[in-house]
């Protein structure tokens, strides 16, 4: 065979080659980016669901049996005890709280909310070698934590039903007693899926930004 055949052969077979690779690297895109709308079409009719749920008061038959899940998910994790007046209408100081019990019990959301911490000090003024977290006080603040809290959890259970549903402006509020429930619960969840899936939804909802979890 000529050798100028033979390189003809090698040209084409590599450039059939490169081609194929170019279709499967659009089909792969094609793949993703369909999978991504129909992720933002879910998202989207599970947030006008739960929207118009909102709209109409929960039973106070609803708002028990919530009370009741949240505390036998939570009491798996954390001793303390959980009063039901707070578990019925939770402020965003108390879904803090717990979220710190549930971080110190299991690791659950280490690194997220590094920039809050700060040097607890004693009447004395005298700093103590240790950190403890500040609650969150302005709206901003509070906003910011649970939109970062809950993306954390929807990405360690990879249900994205659950930054629909847990809207941080009704919990706020205290206008969503169900929704801010939904959340410990999935706390709960999440916390038992262990260390090194939280590790991986911690880095994940750093890298997205709050940017795009805002404009979800």
């Amino acid at each position: 065979m000529p050798e100028s055949s033979q390189l003809e052969r090698d040209d084409v077979a590599a450039w059939t080659a490169a081609r194929n690779a170019a279709i499967a690297d659009r089909h792969c895109w094609d793949r993703e980016a369909l999978q991504a709308e129909r992720a933002r079409k879910a998202y989207a009719a599970d947030a006008s669901r739960w929207k118009a749920q909102q709209e109409r008061p929960p039973s106070d038959q609803m708002v028990t049996a919530a009370v009741v899940s949240s505390k036998a998910l939570l009491g798996q994790i954390v001793q303390e005890e959980l009063p039901e007046r707070l578990l019925r209408k939770p402020p965003v100081k108390y879904i803090h709280a717990i979220f710190v019990a549930v971080r110190s019990a299991t690791g659950l959301g280490a690194g997220l909310f590094d920039e809050n911490q700060h040097i607890e000090e004693d009447l004395r003024g005298n700093a103590r070698h240790r950190h403890a977290e500040r609650a969150p006080q302005t709206r901003a603040e509070k906003t910011k934590f649970l939109v970062n809290l809950v993306a954390c959890v929807a990405q360690i259970l990879d249900e994205a039903w659950i930054a629909a549903r847990c809207a941080p402006n009704p919990i706020i509020a205290g206008d969503d007693a169900l929704g801010a429930n939904f959340l410990l619960q999935n706390l709960a969840r999440a916390a038992l899926r262990g260390q090194k899936a939280s590790e991986r939804a911690v880095k994940r909802v750093k890298r997205i930004g709050e940017q795009e979890l805002y404009g979800r």
